[in-house]
């Protein structure tokens, strides 16, 4: 599996101003899944996307993800006319695959001119049964096991970048600590806001942290990511920041762990 760390800026700049190139003028295909939040008990599509889908020959990759969280329902919504059940390998499917991995092998009819998509269609979505308590947050990983990732076209092999994507069990407002093994996330204050909210945690030592806050359909609306010293941390986010009242979730990751708290906006 290729080391996809040094592409994830590229694809952010991708995503926001169109197609890239590499050195030797190659577009970086990228594919991501989207963010959604759902209650326990319900089922919920996560969908995945692709940019710079141009002539493509063949696409392969893994998904991963926890099945403490989430049980699998189906994969559907097939953006290429050709893609169905039989190119995915899947828990209790055809081409079986273990609990907690979806696998994914497309190859192109017309090996003349390829498949090309516009950006941002749906590949596929895959559905999941929230399993999970309120307040976690399972990444929608894309893997090289057991199948590669790999993208190609009429020229060739292509180089690529992938965002995960994740699914978030809505609940309600924390009124205790979340305890994860890098860190202690506090109940925000004041919950619901009217002007500007604390968000408290403590480290068990010095971290880089990520905070991400999404609505309640997934988009993302806010990102910051800092290193921060052992102890307790504070972080204020004035009003400005939520674009409109309603329900938005506010998750903290390191590297070894995540947790996630639902924040309410008044006017």
């Amino acid at each position: 599996m290729r080391k996809l760390t040094s592409l994830r800026s590229l694809t952010l700049v991708a995503l926001l101003w169109g197609s890239i190139s590499n050195l030797n003028g190659q577009a970086l295909v990228t594919a991501l899944g989207t963010h959604v939040t759902g209650d326990p008990a319900e089922v919920v599509k996560v969908e995945i996307k692709v940019v710079d889908f141009e002539s493509m020959l063949n696409s392969q990759f893994t998904l991963r993800y926890d099945t403490a969280i989430l049980n699998f329902s189906a994969v559907g919504d097939f953006g290429i006319f050709n893609i169905n059940s039989q190119n995915f390998g899947i828990p209790n499917g055809p081409f079986p695959t273990p609990k907690g991995v979806i696998s994914f092998l497309w190859i192109a009819d017309n090996i003349i001119t390829g498949q090309s998509l516009p950006d941002s269609t749906v590949l596929f979505t895959v559905s999941f049964e929230i399993i999970g308590t309120a307040g976690q947050v399972c990444p929608i990983q894309f893997s090289g096991d057991p199948t590669d990732v790999e993208f190609g076209n009429l020229s060739g092999e292509m180089p690529y970048a992938v965002y995960d994507g994740s699914v978030t069990v809505a609940g309600g407002v924390a009124t205790e600590e979340i305890v994860t093994e890098d860190f202690t996330f506090f109940p925000i204050s004041p919950n619901p806001i009217q002007e500007e909210a604390r968000i408290s945690f403590s480290l068990s030592k010095a971290s880089k942290v990520q905070l991400h806050i999404h609505d309640s359909s997934g988009k993302s609306i806010y990102r910051d990511s800092k290193y921060y010293g052992g102890g307790m941390q504070a972080i204020t986010l004035k009003k400005e920041v939520f674009p409109a009242p309603g329900a938005y979730f506010v998750s903290i990751t390191t590297e070894r762990a995540q947790a996630v708290q639902k924040l309410i906006v008044v006017r």
